[in-house]
């Protein structure tokens, strides 16, 4: 958005997120992993927390 408004900011930002993007794959050993296995595991998360929130609310008599 920056860049495409000619704003000055732009270029420093682009090499700022770029070199904080390279740090962070070079540290953690980023990988590429496909979409649909990334949907699969967010909605196991999600599905797990639902889980434990119906869980301890009924040990506390909330549900």
């Amino acid at each position: 958005m920056l860049r495409a408004q000619g704003h000055p900011a732009a270029p420093g930002l682009d090499r700022l997120v770029t070199g904080w993007c390279e740090e962070f794959a070079a540290r953690f050993g980023a990988r590429w992993i496909p979409v649909a296995t990334q949907v699969e595991h967010q909605s196991r998360t999600v599905l797990a927390a639902y889980d434990k929130l119906v869980a301890a609310d009924r040990s506390t008599g909330r549900a």
